[in-house]
């Protein structure tokens, strides 16, 4: 069973990034290594749990997003690199 940080690590290394890029994450420690509630480990299922977080690397920002029971993680950059972007999914 998924853990919500099984879930970050799976975006971070979509950023080429690990835990030792954390500079600091807000979220309640036992929330970050809790199971999901259900086997896929889902994003949702983190928004039902009322699962908030906020983590910066030295290049990225994450944060959840949710609409209409569709959610991620989105990550931005941290500082501006003058590209265009357009968040959908």
């Amino acid at each position: 069973m998924k853990t919500f940080k099984d879930i970050l690590d799976e975006h971070l290394a979509k950023n080429n990034e690990t835990w030792e890029d954390v500079e600091h994450i807000v979220i309640d420690g036992n929330d970050l290594v809790r199971p999901s509630e259900n086997d896929s480990g889902s994003l949702f299922t983190m928004f039902v749990e009322n699962i908030a977080f906020t983590m910066w690397t030295s290049k990225f920002v994450y944060f959840p997003v949710e609409h209409y029971h569709n959610c991620d993680i989105l990550s931005i950059p941290r500082n501006p690199d003058n590209e265009k972007r357009l968040i959908s999914f």
